[in-house]
C-alpha cells in the first residue's frame, strides 16, 4: 500500500472522477514548485517564508494522511516560527525534498491507473 490516502477527497467529492483527476494532476504538476520554494526559503534562512510555505504544505500533506512528510514539514514550520536553522533542520528539508519526489511518483502512478480505468 502506498503512502497517499485519497479517502478524504473521495468523501468530500462523492468520489467525483473529474474532481479526483484534477486533484491528482495538481499534486503532480504544482506541488513540486511549493516544495522547492520551501527548500529555498529554508536554505536561505528566510524564516517567514519557511513558516508560510510549511504551513500551506502541512495542510496539504495532512489532507492526504501522509504522516512522515507532514511531521517533517511541521518541524520546519516550527523552526520558521522560532527562527531556528541548524543541521537538524537542514537534514529535515532534504528529507522533505526526497520524500516529496517519492510521493509525486506515487501520485503519478495513481493518476495513470485512474486514467486507464473506466470511470
Amino acid at each position: 500500500m502506498g503512502k497517499i490516502d485519497l479517502t478524504y477527497y473521495k468523501n468530500i467529492s462523492n468520489n467525483n472522477p473529474i474532481f479526483l483527476k484534477k486533484l491528482m494532476e495538481l499534486f503532480v504538476n504544482s506541488t513540486g514548485k511549493e516544495v522547492e520554494d520551501l527548500c529555498i526559503a529554508t536554505k536561505n534562512q528566510d524564516f517567514k517564508g519557511m513558516r508560510e510555505m510549511a504551513h500551506k504544505l502541512k495542510t496539504l500533506f495532512k489532507s492526504y494522511n501522509i504522516q512522515k512528510i507532514t511531521s517533517d514539514v511541521l518541524k520546519i514550520e516550527e523552526a520558521g516560527k522560532n527562527e531556528i536553522f541548524n543541521s537538524d533542520i537542514e537534514l529535515t528539508i532534504n528529507e522533505v525534498a526526497n520524500e516529496f519526489e517519492e510521493l509525486r511518483l506515487e501520485m503519478k502512478n495513481l493518476l495513470a491507473e485512474f486514467n486507464s480505468s473506466p470511470n
